[in-house]
């Protein structure tokens, strides 16, 4: 049987992590605005007006970084023991593919918001996480 390889089995389980990514994070983000608000409040009570949106665009990104690095990173470390970077890889291609899939589904923007979402540099910077996480995960298991 095909499943019996360990690399197959791992590189599915990648793959798995990588096409939940897009709607765990979408059901996360709805829930999001309460911290964004706060962060907001809190920047205008120490007089930052001009610099609220930077902050809190800031806070937001190392805030969700942190979450879906740990999310989805710490279980693709643990799963792979080794090579992590190629079963990242695998994880990425399978987020990607996904977004590219729900945006060409999605009529008024189509693959103008893929190419949009793909600039962002917090969605690269969560991508990034996801191998950090991994990689320490990878390395606290081998100890």
């Amino acid at each position: 049987m095909i499943y019996d390889s360990p690399v197959i089995r791992k590189a599915l389980f990648a793959a798995l992590l990588g096409v939940l990514l897009l709607p765990i994070a979408r059901e996360l983000f709805e829930h999001s605005g309460a911290m964004t608000v706060w962060v907001g409040e809190m920047s205008l009570r120490l007089g930052a007006r001009a610099d609220m949106p930077s902050i809190v665009r800031t806070t937001n990104g190392v805030f969700w970084t942190i979450l879906i690095g740990a999310l989805f990173g710490i279980p693709l470390g643990v799963a792979v023991r080794h090579h992590v970077f190629r079963y990242w890889l695998v994880f990425v291609a399978a987020a990607l593919a996904v977004e590219l899939m729900m945006a060409v589904l999605s009529p008024p923007l189509g693959v103008h918001f893929f190419r949009a979402a793909l600039m962002l540099s917090e969605h690269c910077l969560y991508l990034m996480s996801v191998f950090f996480f991994a990689s320490l995960a990878c390395v606290r298991r081998d100890r």
